[in-house]
């Protein structure tokens, strides 16, 4: 490795000070006279919010710098904690994770085989008789064999004392059995299924997925009053009841796949579009075209309502049920926009291309057009991806 050249400050002359550190700030602070800084320098400017670097770490590549290199997407922060990681910390995690998870299976098989073992077939059956009335109707049948009319009425007249006496039958009941009842088995799969779904989100080493870092208010209607939080990992836009309209900081890429996932906190009490707005047009209402934006609370044959999948169109479901998670996917140059719900993804539409064609000579913003409500909505994912998953 070549010797690193000896710079002396030339502010602080005195002691031959060594030039020792790099300021890589865009801007740098109006006491700062040059970007090679000396630690009395440093001392000197006693500021926060700098990016230094030491030469020798320019020349050594040995360390990460933090908020270095320049990037839209803060994403040389996490880099940081990489050094933390190795193998065995991984190795230690899933195992400690396996120990703990075969421990819970084991202790609730347990808990069910002993539930069992209380009420094995032959118990439930005898309890089961004890309660049913059974041997009273056939001891009824015994002493009135000999008149049908006389056995009808009796028969009729204990059948209506079971009935009158229901909150007894059913506390005999539940202390025989415990309130005991067999899951059915499309329940436990659906547990089965959620809890694989948890252990597939386990990622140690994320890749950062959110490509829409920052949504912005328009200038339509009440926008301004629309509280927007952002974050590394989701952007939330509370319309906090009024009306308005909020897009993405920075234009979409006419030519990439992208992938948006979108959280509701409750079923929307008005109408919500969402889609994607050319810049000239960004700061009026998304729904005034309609056919480049997807519509809740109404049905509308020219926001995005063209069924491609499932038997009954996107927009009647979400205008019947609450549909918590929807998933949207579009290339603008291919003039491609699909929406789906999620998980299930029981229905799929896509926006009509006779009915509208992206402009791939324009600029496009993901947009989201809010009406007069207090629905709240989390962006948890935006991300590029390489083929469609939807079609």
């Amino acid at each position: 490795m070549d010797k690193q050249q000896i710079l002396l400050c030339n502010v602080h002359k005195e002691g031959n000070n060594q030039i020792q550190f790099l300021c890589l700030n865009e801007e740098t602070p109006n006491n700062m006279q040059r970007r090679l800084l000396c630690n009395y320098c440093l001392e000197d400017l006693n500021e926060t919010n700098l990016i230094i670097v030491s030469l020798d770490r320019i020349q050594m590549n040995n360390r990460t710098v933090k908020s270095w290199p320049p990037l839209n997407q803060n994403y040389a922060q996490s880099l940081f904690n990489l050094s933390d990681i190795n193998a065995s910390y991984i190795e230690e995690f899933y195992e400690n994770l396996k120990i703990s998870v075969c421990e819970l299976i084991e202790k609730q098989k347990k808990q069910d085989l002993l539930k069992l073992n209380s009420c094995n077939n032959e118990s439930v059956l005898n309890n089961y008789n004890q309660i049913s009335g059974f041997k009273e109707i056939q001891q009824i049948i015994n002493e009135n064999c000999n008149s049908v009319n006389d056995l009808n009425l009796k028969l009729n007249e204990y059948i209506q004392s079971m009935y009158n006496q229901k909150e007894q039958n059913q506390k005999i009941f539940d202390e025989k059995f415990q309130n005991l009842t067999v899951t059915k088995p499309e329940k436990l799969n659906q547990i089965k299924d959620n809890i694989l779904e948890q252990f597939q989100s386990i990622e140690i080493l994320q890749k950062q997925q959110n490509l829409i870092i920052q949504m912005v208010q328009s200038t339509y209607e009440k926008s301004s009053k629309f509280i927007i939080t952002n974050s590394n990992k989701s952007i939330l836009i509370n319309p906090n009841k009024h009306t308005g309209q909020v897009y993405s900081q920075e234009p979409i890429f006419n030519d990439k796949i992208y992938q948006f996932i979108l959280k509701f906190n409750k079923k929307p009490q008005n109408y919500i579009c969402v889609g994607f707005e050319e810049e000239q047009h960004k700061n009026r209402y998304l729904g005034q075209q309609g056919r480049n934006s997807f519509i809740f609370g109404q049905i509308n044959g020219l926001f995005c309502n063209q069924l491609v999948k499932g038997s009954t169109n996107l927009q009647n479901i979400v205008n019947d049920q609450f549909i918590e998670q929807l998933i949207i996917e579009v290339q603008l140059s291919e003039n491609k926009f699909y929406i789906s719900d999620l998980p299930k993804k029981s229905a799929v539409n896509c926006m009509d291309q006779g009915q509208y064609k992206f402009d791939i000579q324009k600029k496009y913003y993901f947009t989201i057009q809010i009406s007069n409500q207090d629905t709240q909505i989390e962006i948890i994912s935006s991300k590029i991806i390489p083929n469609f998953t939807l079609v």
